[in-house]
């Protein structure tokens, strides 16, 4: 039975989300369009000896391996600004990517849960299998996990209160859980922070972290999707960088296809309380009509696989529109699979903008209070979601 006297939160932040991009070496410096489904992304944090981040790095410094091969990168971005330096939507527009938000503020997910206590007979996790499948969800949704001790600074062995002080030095008589802490800081990129009473320190490094990290891609040359964990290394040249990133990926073959395996991934998210943010999305609705809307869907598209075919490249997205009313009440669903065709200028223009137009156009129901808003990227099985709350949809500014 778990105890209560443990409270644990894990500060999960998306290190890299809508970075302002700068290309690998021999490259242009352009966003760059995802041209595969074969592209594993890494989230870096690079800092130096005395902790504080380095925002000025270049692609040409870092050297990558997957499982002891080095490997090419084919995109790096950069978020080396404050937040607080990105300018808000405009009213009346919606999105899933942080930076994006109104205000500018990176958003850092905090998630509370109970103590992992170790079994005081063998010493093992008795939520190892829980944390195992915990860290490959974060692993494949890029995000960075800090867990925290609620506890603070813990009594040494032999404390006696009245001749003694505690230190986070001294050797902690109770370690329950700070094995699965690491295990999860390690998987994912993060930081573990335990034995120590400034909680607030570990929400500022991931704040801090969230708005100086690196995203690399590259395309594995291996071709063994078989499941198995695969484990990355990053190496910097500039003398006294430090990174931190996830320490693998589990190389999963291609999801299925079958329309009901993606019929169930886009049902489960279309009832989820939080939006998917694998595919970046920002939508603009505007009233066409009595009882009509219009959409202008914005795709990040790097987040979207296109494949080269003859003098073009081709994609599909699996797009959902769904309409709730009061209580969450399913009043309606459009959805339909658009398929990406894209001749040579067009692709360049893409490359060039990083943005990828998609317009929809929908019947509204009366009743209707909530639109989310799916895109799924069929290639590589990415999704994102917008929710748009219907009272806040405004008339379509003079153009």
């Amino acid at each position: 039975m778990l105890s209560r006297a443990l409270g644990c939160c894990l500060v999960a932040s998306t290190l890299a989300g809508a970075a302002a991009t700068a290309q690998a070496p021999d490259a242009p410096a352009r966003p760059s369009v995802r041209v595969t489904s074969r592209v594993v992304e890494v989230s870096v944090v690079a800092e130096d000896k005395q902790g504080r981040p380095v925002v000025d790095l270049e692609a040409e410094e870092l050297v990558l391996s997957d499982g002891g091969r080095t490997e090419r990168l084919v995109s790096f971005s950069a978020q080396p600004l404050p937040a607080a330096t990105a300018a808000a939507l405009p009213a009346g527009t919606f999105t899933n990517r942080f930076q994006g938000q109104a205000g500018g503020s990176t958003s850092v997910t905090v998630i509370l849960f109970d103590a992992l206590p170790e079994r005081p007979d063998t010493g093992d996790q008795s939520l190892w299998p829980e944390i195992d499948r915990a860290a490959r969800a974060l692993n494949r949704a890029n995000l960075a996990v800090y867990p925290v001790d609620a506890r603070g600074l813990m009594a040494p062995a032999g404390y006696e209160p009245e001749r003694a002080s505690i230190s986070r030095e001294m050797q902690i008589v109770n370690r329950s859980g700070f094995a699965a802490m690491d295990t999860l800081a390690e998987r994912t990129g993060g930081k573990a922070f335990y034995n120590d009473n400034d909680l607030g320190r570990a929400f500022r490094r991931a704040a801090e972290d969230s708005r100086a990290a690196y995203r690399l891609g590259y395309q594995p040359s291996h071709d063994e999707w078989n499941g198995r964990f695969r484990e990355i290394r990053i190496a910097v040249k500039r003398p006294g960088a430090r990174l931190r990133h996830r320490s693998g990926y589990f190389a999963q073959p291609d999801e299925p296809g079958d329309d009901w395996y993606r019929s169930g991934v886009l049902g489960a998210a279309m009832w989820s309380p939080v939006d998917a943010t694998r595919v970046g999305l920002t939508v603009r609705p505007f009233p066409a009509a009595p009882d009509t809307l219009d959409l202008e869907i914005c795709i990040d598209a790097r987040d979207v696989s296109l494949q080269p075919v003859g003098d073009g490249w081709r994609g599909r997205l699996d797009v959902w529109l769904v309409q709730l009313g009061p209580g969450d009440a399913l009043l309606d669903t459009v959805s339909h699979v658009a398929g990406l065709s894209l001749d040579r200028p067009t692709f360049e223009q893409v490359r060039q903008s990083g943005e990828l137009p998609l317009v929809e156009r929908l019947k509204r129901d009366r009743k209707a209070v909530l639109l989310r808003v799916l895109v799924r990227d069929v290639g590589s099985g990415a999704l994102g979601s917008v929710s748009i709350p219907l009272d806040q949809v405004g008339p379509r500014p003079p153009s």
